[in-house]
């Protein structure tokens, strides 16, 4: 069946290098508050409007034309819950960090269908989506959240992609609004649950009544869930002359 390739030449079984897109049949992604509370936002993720398309969050994968597909549908299927459980982790720790009530998280929510006061419908990229957008409504802040799990090797080339890839919304948001948008939080955890360290900083600086105690039990919380995940795998690549 097809094949998605990423940079490094790593897969997925089925073509998908770190998805977070729905598959046919399998969970909804976590779309809650901390504590439990549905919030607004589609399930589905959207990366249009950006111009940097990311790999970590392919479309569902073609079934393989023989063999192995309830296989790679259930792989598939697995990565998608160990994403939408990273990204509960993280949005139950941004809730308890902030104390927000429910319903002020918004988990993966285009940037068009976010409450207009908070500004960033103006941003020029409407159907961006980032994992979880939370609104403090005290320090009139808000908070942009992206989780991924990738090969160790693979952890700083892919939180400096995330990291551009939002970047540039604290300046484009509508200064009218009253909200600022903090630098954005990317939670990059390793296959061997290794949590990258400039996420930890990232996790410390956007909230700053975070224990380190609460930071540790967190990091324990990741670690099994990247562990859990069916890895990544690299391409076979033909010897040449053959198809």
């Amino acid at each position: 069946g097809a094949v998605g390739v990423d940079a490094d030449g790593m897969v997925a079984e089925g073509g998908v290098a770190e998805g977070t897109a729905q598959a046919e049949g399998a969970p909804l992604p976590a779309q809650r508050t901390a504590e439990g509370h549905q919030v607004a936002g589609p399930a589905g993720p959207s990366t249009a409007g950006s111009s940097d398309p990311d790999p970590t969050r392919a479309a569902a994968p073609a079934a393989p034309s023989r063999g192995g597909a309830r296989t790679g549908v259930r792989r598939h299927r697995a990565r998608l819950a160990a994403h939408s459980d990273l990204l509960r982790l993280v949005t139950d720790l941004i809730a308890e960090a902030r104390s927000l009530p429910a319903g002020a998280i918004f988990v993966e929510a285009p940037l068009a269908e976010l409450p207009a006061e908070l500004g960033l419908g103006a941003a020029g990229a409407p159907l961006l989506s980032p994992d979880a957008v939370a609104a403090d409504t005290v320090t009139g802040e808000v908070l942009i959240a992206e989780v991924t799990i990738v090969p160790d090797p693979a952890l700083g080339r892919y939180y400096a992609k995330k990291l551009k890839k939002y970047a540039w919304l604290p300046r484009a948001v509508d200064e009218k609004c009253g909200f600022s948008v903090r630098p954005p939080m990317v939670v990059a955890v390793g296959e061997s649950g290794r949590v990258y360290p400039s996420s930890a900083v990232a996790l410390r600086e956007a909230l700053p009544l975070l224990t380190d105690e609460r930071l540790a039990r967190f990091e324990a919380e990741a670690a099994r869930v990247a562990q859990n995940r069916p890895g990544t795998r690299r391409a076979r690549r033909r010897p040449p002359g053959r198809r």
